[in-house]
Order: structure tokens, then sequence, then C-alpha cells
């Protein structure tokens, strides 16, 4: 076990037993639903430590009982939430790992399909400094033609590189205080000490007020980390959907020139070292001035190569943001690529994303069992202090935006499926449409040529395939190549839709708390907590209660 959960564990039950060992003392000064609801944060505080350790492949948990090298502390990052995931581009090589399990499971290989691009766009991409698994030129493709490995690799990049922001990361460390201080805020407002009187109860009023800090600012902490999790398969999913809408995405907004921190470490350290040894040499005798200037130099250089580097960069984000990544789906293969595509980024990270469904589920537990407590405290009549209904309702209302935030990025996520097929249908229906206009030609064919008339009439139609400057046809017989090519693009295309639909709406869909992520899980969601908070309201209403010094009391 951790030794900081060891310590946890410890700590926590002093504090418990020494509450229930003297309980009969700090009845009547110390509530005993604020110790119960402490306890329960441990333990959703412990599930989620469980489902942690739950989701480990065979291979990670024998490794958890191997000696350094073979599992070290990096490693217990890498498969963490807080750490590995919630970084995981300062993890090397970790979504190159990911994106490799991903194929495994979607059984495809990404470095054998290509995408039909631009000649000038690929030519770009082919030279672009990526991972050397994932490089746009296979050796096999043509000068046209980009991996979908590449493709799929940099939207993740580009996706699972964005942090929380900064609103939520302030969030995650002010509203887990706020919450805690508030029994002891209350305290404060009836003239009473807000840790007691004297040292059991303060002992045993910190102890509390730490727990309630700790464990639910974890709580919140991943409850955070789920919301960004489904967010950043959302935009990962939607790059690889803009790419196939005309004009597509602009380079700059899928390629990912971020490196490794352990990159950004090196070039810190050798100019820090640089400097050093500047002032060190400044220090000296001044016969050494010739290795002091040395120094200087040397740091000079390295300063004016950064410069030149960030005014490169500057230059290059501009070239990149006038051009774009446009993947038609009627031409060969790219349909093909496509669903590949989205079936492996749907399935990146998938250990990661079965233990953020079930974090959601416990802080929904957690809510429930709170708003529980609450109409245990109304109903039952329950001896309580007035700080506890306040301490509840609080905490129940920020753990609910959590869970509910969670769950609408989830059904944003499902929603797109939606959008996706709604694209290849939109394609099916132009093809459809363009293959009856060549009917209709086909009753010109005395004049050997179509009209230009005829041909600008079918560039206006309102899906029309022109506005990606295709090539009107001007032959019969270009046109019966093109009506052979359409239908099998479009057979193709509706095969993609059928098993897109299947894979992800039936077989595979977005879950959430083990449900289907659907705005049905948010409404049931909320009607739940409504419900129960709307019954705690007439159990207050109904019972007769008022407050004398801050504790419960009941008309009888």
């Amino acid at each position: 076990m951790d030794p900081r959960h060891s310590f946890t564990l410890v700590i926590h039950f002093i504090w418990i037993d020494y509450f229930l060992l003297n309980h009969d003392k700090l009845i009547n000064v110390i509530c005993s639903w604020e110790v119960l609801l402490a306890f329960l944060g441990f333990v959703c505080r412990n599930s989620i430590i469980s489902i942690k350790y739950a989701y480990y492949n065979k291979g990670e948990r024998e490794g958890l009982r191997m000696p350094p090298p073979k599992w070290t502390d990096e490693h217990q990052k890498r498969k963490s939430i807080a750490s590995g995931w919630r970084f995981p581009m300062e993890h090397q090589n970790l979504v190159e790992d990911e994106m490799n399990q991903a194929q495994a499971l979607s059984d495809v290989h990404l470095q054998a399909a290509s995408f039909t691009v631009d000649e000038d766009v690929a030519t770009i991409l082919r030279r672009f400094d990526c991972h050397l698994d994932y490089l746009a030129d296979n050796h096999f493709n043509k000068k046209n033609e980009v991996t979908a490995g590449f493709i799929v690799h940099q939207c993740l990049r580009q996706a699972f590189g964005d942090d929380l922001q900064v609103r939520t990361s302030l969030f995650i460390f002010i509203a887990p205080f706020f919450v805690a201080v508030i029994p002891n805020a209350v305290r404060i407002s009836n003239s009473a000490p807000p840790f007691g009187e004297t040292i059991e109860q303060g002992i045993i009023l910190v102890g509390i007020f730490a727990m309630r800090y700790v464990f639910f600012s974890q709580l919140f902490l991943f409850g955070s980390i789920a919301i960004l999790d489904f967010r950043r398969r959302r935009k990962a999913m939607k790059l690889i959907g803009k790419m196939v809408q005309y004009p597509g995405v602009r380079l700059d907004e899928f390629l990912n020139h971020r490196g490794y921190k352990g990159e950004k470490k090196d070039t810190e350290i050798k100019k820090r070292k640089l400097k050093e040894e500047k002032k060190f040499w400044a220090d000296m005798n001044p016969n050494t001035k010739s290795k002091e200037s040395e120094s200087i130099d040397a740091v000079t250089e390295l300063e004016e190569a950064n410069s030149d580097g960030m005014i490169a960069e500057v230059k290059e984000n501009k070239r990149l943001s006038e051009m774009r990544v446009f993947v038609d789906l009627r031409k060969e293969g790219n349909a093909f690529a496509w669903v590949l595509s989205r079936r492996t980024t749907k399935m990146f990270g998938n250990g990661y994303n079965m233990k953020v469904q079930a974090y959601v589920g416990v802080l929904f537990f957690w809510a429930l069992a709170a708003t529980v407590s609450l109409n245990a405290l109304f109903w039952g009549r329950t001896l309580h202090y007035v700080g506890t209904p306040y301490y509840i309702i609080v905490n129940v209302f920020l753990i609910s935006l959590c869970v509910l935030r969670a769950i609408s990025e989830a059904t944003k996520l499902q929603g797109l499926v939606t959008a996706h097929r709604m694209i290849l249908k939109n394609e099916i229906f132009a093809i459809q449409q363009t293959l009856l206009d060549n009917d209709e030609m086909e009753k010109q064919k005395q004049n050997k040529t179509l009209s230009l008339d005829e041909r600008m009439m079918r560039a206006k139609m309102p899906i029309s395939p022109f506005r990606r400057n295709s090539p009107v046809p001007k032959t019969f017989k270009e046109k019966d190549n093109q009506e052979k090519k359409l239908k099998e693009v479009k057979e193709l295309l509706m095969r993609s839709d059928d098993l897109i639909g299947y894979q992800e709406e039936i077989h595979l869909p977005v879950n959430v708390m083990g449900f289907h992520a659907t705005s049905g899980v948010y409404n049931s969601t909320v009607g739940i907590l409504v419900t129960f908070f709307v019954l705690a309201t007439e159990g207050w209403a109904s019972g007769g209660l008022s407050y004398i010094n801050g504790w419960a009391s009941f008309a009888t």
C-alpha cells in the first residue's frame, strides 16, 4: 500500500475512534452527522483509489509487486488519472502507447491506411517533424497521400494536450476549503469557538475539517478530470469530423509542435548552467576573463538561437494558418481510412475512460447519499447542528455540478456520432443527385459534349461537389467513368454509415455511470437529486424545526 494512503488511513481512524470512545461527552458538542459525512467522504475517496487499481490489466497488477526498475514511480504516475492522464504530453510516449493499444483493441493498423489530400498540403505534412512511429510518409503511399496514423496522432496530441482551465483549477482548491469551513463558520456566527472549547473537541473538529478538505478536494479533482477527459475526446472527434467537411481544418488547428516536458527541461537546464558558468567566471580572477568571455558568448549564442527560432516559429504558424487539410470522402480510400481513424480515436485511452466513467458514478453516489442524509435529518427528527444542513446543501450542489457537467460532455461526445453520420448521408445524397443528373445527360448524346449552360447549372447545386473544385466531365466517356466511381463510393459510404451506426450507437456507445450517454441520463440525474431536495424541504417545513444555540429542536 502507498505510504500516503496508510498514513491517511491511520489518522482517519484515530479521529473516528477518538470520537467514538468519547461519544457520551461530545454528543452535545460535536454533531455526529459531521463525523458520518466525513467518513462517507473517506469511503468515496477510497472507492476512487480502488477503481484506479481495478482497471489495471493483469501485467500491470503483477508489475505493482515488482521492485525498480520493473515498476517505478514513473510507471505509477503514467497509470494515474491525476498525473499521467491529466498531463499525457509530459510523459514520454504515453500518447503513442495508448494509441498502439487503441489500434490493437480496434483491430486496425493506421499506418497502412492513407488519406489523399492536396499535394501542397501533403508535402508539408510528410516533412513535419513528429514521432517516428507515426510519420505521414510510410514509404509506400503517394506524394499526395498521408498516413491515417499521422492524422490521428496529431489530432490526439492536439486534443489531449489541453489541461484544466485556470478557473477550474481554482475551483478545485477553493471550493473544498469553502465547503469544509462552513460548519466552523456557522459555529462562529452562533458565538461558539470554531474548533471547540477543549483539547478533545479541538482534536475531533480539526481532524474532521482536515478530512473534509483533503477528501473532497480529491473528489472535486477527479470530477474535473472526468469532465476534461470527455471534453478532450470530443475535441479530437470534432477534428476528425471537420477534416471531411469542406473547406477542412487549418494546419495550425491540428498540427502539434509541443515537445515533451523532458525536452523543454533539457533546454532550460542547459541555459541555466551556462548562466551559472558565466557568473562563476565573473567572480574569478581578472586573468580568467577569456573564459568568462567564452561563457558569455555561449549564453548569447543560445539566446540568439532561441530568438531566431521564435521568429521562424511565428512565420511557420502564419503559413500553417493559411493552409487546410481537406479529406474528400469521394476519393479512393479516404472513406475507409476515415472510418478506421474514428474507431481508433474512440478507443484511445480506453482504460482511463473506464475509470473516468466510474469516478462520475462515485460522485453521484456521494451526492445521492448526502441528500438521503439531509432527509434523515429532517424526517427522522434527529439531533444535529445547524451548520450540517448548510454543509450538505452546498456540497451536494457543487458535486452535482461536476456530475452533470461530465454527463453533459459525454452526451455531446455521443452526439458527434449522429453529426458524423449526417456528413456521410449528405455525401450519399449529393452523389445520388449527381447520378440522376448523369441520367438526364444521356438524353443529349447527339451533342457529343455537355453544354456549358448545363455544367454551370450543376455547379450551382447547393450540395454540389464543385464547391471543392472537382473537375466537370466534358465528354460522355469522362461522365461514364465518373458515374462508375461515384456508384462505388456511394456503396462504401453507405456501408460506412451502417458500420458507425451499429458500432457507436448499439455496440460501443459512450457510457457514463454505466448508462448510454443521452439526455435521458442527464434529466434522470437532475430529477433524482431535485426530488430528494424537495422531500427534504417538505420534511423541514412540516417538522416544527427550530434551532436553540445552534442545535436542532423539534416541536412535539
